[in-house]
């Protein structure tokens, strides 16, 4: 049930946003106006500019970006504070000369990651300070807890980035389940996968009564238990090798991995892999099977069991080209 549901014609909701920095409210939108399928799968809208106020959002280097690409949303206009009291080395940081004015005035650089949508409202997508590069892509870990909170069996989420080991870090996704209802986490692994891509799905999900909370009622990400990524356990039944190819893959899995067992329905990804670890697999996969794979092939068959029968069609297609160049040399 939505909220217009519940409520007479004549409320409206109205969503705003504002730093301290900037008078508290810079933005508005009127959500009344918007329909729900406006909104699914998709952050909430800020908006636009209340007057004297201006907004822009802009690369590192200060150039306006275009529509749908991100960046940093900047603040400008009559609200700015005049700075941090006893702090000139924050201010000049953050409160910076409006290169767009023909005047000498002021913009703040609030931190906030944001883009337009094509009607020129302001889509807030998280904190710059929480964007991560994980494996050469770039990732906002608020972007994924949006879509998990979608789930109707999720009340709340949080994704953290942990790094097991240098050059191997993990997303990892804390749940809170709604109440008096039980959550698979295959399903909400799915569930992502079909919002992502494989580089953004949680490599773990942590399932909790309630997310910490600070004094001040934020969440407490630092008070987060640390999940054991050395494992990460598939919750289908281990399922047993049933060819040579699937025996010497779950071997293979294993010892790239670092795990002791493996089912022949369990995912590379999901056991932990990643695009470094999917390179060692390929490695190993040629100098065991004679047969050269891309990472790319690596996510498209992925488990034990799609990726065996990928093995076994090529290595019968090399013994079948094998065969027909001896024909021609008999010949």
């Amino acid at each position: 049930m939505t909220w217009q549901q519940q409520t007479s014609s004549t409320v409206r909701l109205v969503n705003t946003y504002g730093p301290t920095e900037a008078t508290i409210v810079t933005t508005t939108c009127d959500l009344s106006k918007l329909e729900v399928t406006e909104t699914l799968g998709r952050n909430i809208p800020i908006g636009k500019p209340v007057a004297n106020t201006k907004t822009y959002i802009l690369d590192p280097h200060l150039n306006l970006v275009p529509i749908g690409v991100p960046g940093e949303l900047c603040i400008g206009g009559i609200g700015l504070a005049r700075g941090y009291l006893n702090r000139p080395d924050l201010t000049n940081a953050v409160f910076i000369r409006d290169p767009f004015s023909t005047t000498p005035a002021r913009l703040y650089k609030t931190g906030d990651l944001a883009r337009y949508r094509t009607d020129g409202t302001i889509e807030f997508l998280g904190r710059i300070d929480r964007q991560v590069k994980i494996r050469g892509f770039r990732i906002e870990p608020e972007e994924i807890e949006a879509v998990l909170t979608q789930h109707s069996n999720v009340q709340n989420a949080v994704v953290i980035v942990q790094e097991e080991r240098p050059s191997d870090t993990q997303l990892i996704a804390y749940i809170v389940p709604q109440p008096e209802q039980a959550i698979a986490i295959e399903e909400l692994r799915r569930f992502l996968e079909t919002k992502f891509p494989k580089y953004m799905i949680p490599t773990a999900f942590i399932r909790l009564s309630a997310l910490p909370i600070t004094p001040n009622g934020k969440i407490d990400r630092s008070a987060l238990p640390t999940p054991n990524l050395s494992r990460s356990p598939s919750e289908t039944a281990l399922v047993s090798p049933r060819t040579p190819t699937e025996t010497r893959l779950t071997q293979i899995f294993s010892q790239v991995l670092k795990i002791d067992s493996v089912s022949i329905d369990d995912d590379f990804f999901e056991l932990g892999g990643n695009s470094l670890l999917a390179i060692q697999l390929t490695t190993k996969l040629f100098q065991t099977f004679e047969v050269e794979l891309t990472v790319v092939e690596i996510f498209k068959t992925s488990t034990v069991a799609t990726l065996a029968a990928n093995l076994d069609k090529m290595q019968t297609l090399k013994q079948f080209e094998g065969s027909d160049e001896r024909e021609e040399i008999e010949l």
